[in-house]
């Protein structure tokens, strides 16, 4: 990626929200990816690296269970990033919002501003969002399959589904 490009993000205004993104890296086989939360002059942000040209299995968490918030950034099941700090972020006053996928708008993080230069250029199977904290367990058994309705999903999307029927008839065993 030659600029930053915003994975989602769902912000009121600039200091409101929240912003997942990825950032130029200097590697040809690398990106950094960053998970963001600001709420007014609270903050939080963690940031790995990740491999291009292969399959990442991500999850970022705002995570609020102990007390004190954290960010958190797992790839494949295994947590690599964290938030350096650990601040209580209010109520994110984001419910009027809209929630953007592969595009966005800038978002300051303490005294930096962080604007999208490009949309994103890459490929999502799915997109989960949940209100709650994603154990390792949880991850890993949910990885690869699909999730089903329950009071703490929020959102989810399935990206390129084939359509129609792909075997002679409805009843053919593929279909299944």
């Amino acid at each position: 990626i030659s600029g930053t490009q915003t994975i989602c993000q769902k912000l009121s205004d600039s200091t409101q929200g929240f912003s997942l993104y990825l950032t130029p890296d200097s590697s040809n086989d690398n990106a950094t990816i960053v998970f963001a939360i600001v709420s007014g002059s609270n903050h939080l942000s963690a940031s790995a690296t990740l491999s291009k040209g292969q399959f990442n299995h991500l999850c970022v968490t705002l995570n609020k269970d102990e007390g004190v918030h954290f960010a958190q950034i797992y790839n494949q099941e295994s947590l690599v990033a964290e938030s350096i700090t650990k601040t209580n972020i209010s109520l994110l006053d984001i419910n009027q919002s809209d929630f953007i996928i592969g595009s966005g708008s800038a978002i300051t993080i303490g005294s930096s501003i962080v604007t999208p230069t490009q949309t994103l250029s890459g490929v999502i199977d799915e997109f989960r969002v949940f209100h709650s904290v994603r154990t390792k367990a949880q991850q890993s058994l949910y990885a690869a399959k699909p999730v089903f309705a329950a009071n703490d999903l929020k959102l989810y999307f399935k990206f390129n589904e084939p359509s129609g029927t792909l075997g002679d008839s409805d009843s053919s065993p593929i279909n299944n």
